[in-house]
């Protein structure tokens, strides 16, 4: 279901065959899904969830390996060892290779498939933070687990003076630093608010987080359609014509104030009307998951 709701979106509103993105944000959901649900199938030790963890973990540091090593050994084809730009790297020319021109650019994608290895391995993370939190004491598992994030990010940034941190090429140091940042905020947030005592004032304070977290998917997809469909339709006859986006943008935002700081007023209004439906959905409990 998330591979085809990121082929819908990539292909909306059009669906035109020869411009179709194939690799996006969902289709690497999916499939890190399904390889991170066989790893932990295959490695998992019954009754034993440390062991299972120590896998998992194992498993991770292997994928952010290999990933760095084809990189840094193996030439792509007319390339060289070790190039790391978007159009040069072992992973673009991959999915030039496999996906032709259906891409996010022309020739690389910052979702592409070499990039799935690391991505895997960030997921291996999850799992091993979630296995951590259930096989550990209360008193100890969120404590234990900010302390790893903690590890994490500084083993990050120190990779990252080798391997750049570089999201639209997922490296090894950019899934290890931001892994331990998401282990540093389950971490924090679990122990403040998943030990039965936090306040009822913070329980009201962070409901928000609650309603966009519980719908997250409908989040991402119904702002990713409105997005494609402001910049869609236009406003006005052409050559003067402009889209609804730099419309509303021009009209609403840009006499209220600088160019960044309108900018940021029109995400957080947008933010506002998504969570708005949000909130109107968590107060009747209706959810939309995989």
């Amino acid at each position: 279901m998330l591979v085809g709701l990121g082929l819908f979106m990539a292909g909306f509103p059009f669906f035109d065959l020869a411009r179709w993105r194939f690799p996006g944000v969902l289709f690497r959901l999916g499939v890190c899904y399904v390889a991170a649900a066989l790893a932990w199938r295959g490695l998992a030790v019954p009754g034993d969830a440390r062991a299972t963890l120590r896998r998992c973990a194992a498993a991770a540091a292997v994928c952010l390996l290999t990933y760095r090593a084809l990189l840094a050994l193996v030439p792509p084809p007319g390339g060289v060892a070790g190039d790391l730009s978007a159009e040069g790297n072992l992973g673009a020319w991959l999915d030039r290779a496999i996906f032709g021109t259906h891409l996010w650019q022309a020739r690389w994608d910052p979702e592409g498939l070499l990039s799935l290895l690391p991505a895997v391995g960030t997921t291996l993370m999850g799992i091993v933070a979630g296995l951590w939190l259930r096989a550990s004491r209360p008193a100890c598992g969120a404590p234990v687990l900010v302390w790893a994030g903690a590890a994490a990010v500084i083993a990050g940034r120190l990779w990252g003076a080798v391997l750049p941190i570089n999201k639209s090429l997922w490296t090894s140091s950019y899934a290890l630093f931001t892994g331990g940042t998401a282990a540093l905020a389950l971490g924090a947030l679990h122990l403040r608010l998943d030990d039965g005592r936090a306040s009822p004032f913070l329980m009201r304070v962070t409901e928000p987080l609650v309603a966009l977290g519980r719908n997250a998917l409908l989040l991402f997809v119904l702002s990713g359609l409105v997005a494609k469909s402001l910049l869609l339709l236009t406003e006005g006859t052409s050559p003067a014509a402009v889209s609804w986006q730099q419309w509303i943008y021009t009209t609403a935002f840009a006499p209220l104030a600088a160019p960044k700081v309108a900018s940021l007023l029109y995400a957080l209004t947008t933010l506002a009307v998504l969570y708005a439906l949000l909130a109107w959905l968590h107060r009747k409990r209706w959810y939309w998951s995989v």
